[in-house]
């Protein structure tokens, strides 16, 4: 299944694609009863991780021949940081870059490279004990960690 749109087909061919994760409700219920609401937040406790509201990925993929590129943009809204923390400012947008280019040297070999976070975007910082992430200041599921990344390989296929 290609949930994509072909602009072009044929021995090139550019899909373009646009996923979307959204959450209408994500709640927990506490042993007292009451109801804690954790949709639209980034982070949480560990037993309570937030939900955020949406997310969205674009993608553009273009292949000719044995060459493929796939562009790669995650985007992540403004959110709360945690249904637990009040007063704190809210963690700010983030967008998320990346790129890979497949070359088919044999119909059963290929070569691939490629980079993470192009832009080396830093993630969001968030108060201790309120990310969900064991202490790491920052939201780990949600937001890239690890700065710009590159990686190289082969793949086989028999």
């Amino acid at each position: 299944f290609d949930p994509g749109l072909a602009v072009f087909d044929g021995p090139n061919r550019l899909t373009l694609q646009v996923l979307s994760t959204i959450y209408d409700k994500a709640e927990q219920t506490q042993p007292d009863g009451s109801v804690t609401k954790l949709d639209g937040y980034a982070g949480g406790d560990t037993s309570n991780q937030g939900f955020l509201r949406w997310q969205a990925t674009g993608n553009v993929m273009y292949n000719s021949g044995p060459f493929d590129f796939t562009y790669s943009m995650r985007y992540i809204p403004k959110t709360e940081a945690s249904p637990f923390l009040t007063g704190f400012p809210k963690i700010p947008a983030a967008d998320y870059h990346n790129i890979r280019m497949n070359f088919a040297v044999a119909k059963q070999m290929q070569f691939y490279v490629g980079v993470n976070n192009l832009f080396d975007r830093k993630p969001p910082i968030v108060p201790d004990n309120t990310s969900g992430s064991q202490a790491q200041n920052t939201i780990s599921g949600f937001y890239h960690v690890f700065g710009r990344s590159y990686f190289a390989g082969t793949r086989l296929t028999f």
